[in-house]
């Protein structure tokens, strides 16, 4: 494998992805999208585990804990602030 390599391509989303995250044990990627979903890859075996869905809120920088198990995230409400 060499720097700009493809590992694998993000599909299925009708909207734009807003973030990728390596897990801090390498070991995951999580993204999350203005679908409302967020999305966790198990690195080795290419396996997608859905872990939010929302479609009628964006996510926004979904981010991984120190313990490589956890997720924070916000979401943007379709009217403002409290939906």
């Amino acid at each position: 494998m060499q720097p700009g390599d493809q590992l694998a391509v993000l599909a299925g989303h009708t909207n734009d992805v807003t973030r990728c995250a390596w897990s801090p044990d390498g070991k995951k990627i999580l993204y999350g999208d203005k679908d409302g979903k967020i999305i966790v890859v198990n690195v080795e075996t290419k396996a997608k585990t859905e872990i939010i869905d929302a479609p009628i809120n964006f996510i926004n920088d979904p981010e991984w804990a120190p313990d490589s198990v956890h997720v924070a995230y916000s979401r943007e409400m379709p009217n403002g602030p409290g939906g």
